[in-house]
């Protein structure tokens, strides 16, 4: 859930901001300078991993909030009540969500999983989150033409 989130915002909602919103040059901009922001938030949670754990609970809460922040920007996006780079700090959280998602549920998942299914466990969450990235992905492609058609951009 997270990475489906975090990749149909990423590539669908970002890529359909700009200041103003109708400047090609400024959606680039915007999208360059949130993804620049996303890769901080992401650096810093998956240096994370040796430094603490967060329990279970704690890392089920992470998807909640990423799709709390997905609804947040795509909504952004249509109504621009907050519309500046001010938007790139919670692009940072967007990527302290993803890093620590992986980096502590990949840890907590060793720590929990028995040394014979280890391996196995490893392998069904590596394609879980391959599953999200390629379906928000996917998604995204639909929800930047939504968000173009509610702000009448033509490009």
């Amino acid at each position: 859930v997270v990475y489906f989130a975090e990749y149909a915002l990423q590539s669908g909602v970002w890529s359909a901001m700009g200041f103003p919103v109708h400047s090609t040059h400024a959606r680039e901009t915007f999208y360059e300078y949130a993804n620049w922001s996303y890769q901080l938030g992401v650096f810093i949670s998956r240096s994370s991993g040796m430094l603490f754990t967060p329990s279970l609970r704690v890392l089920w809460l992470l998807p909640v909030l990423q799709c709390l922040l997905f609804t947040f920007f795509t909504i952004d996006a249509i109504s621009h009540f907050w519309y500046d780079y001010g938007l790139c700090a919670p692009a940072v959280v967007v990527g302290l969500l993803g890093g620590g998602v992986y980096v502590h549920g990949f840890k907590l998942l060793s720590q929990a999983t028995k040394p014979a299914l280890r391996e196995l466990a490893m392998s069904s969450a590596s394609v879980s989150a391959d599953a999200g990235l390629m379906l928000g992905s996917l998604a995204s492609i639909y929800i930047q033409q939504w968000i173009y058609a509610e702000n009448n951009i033509d490009d």
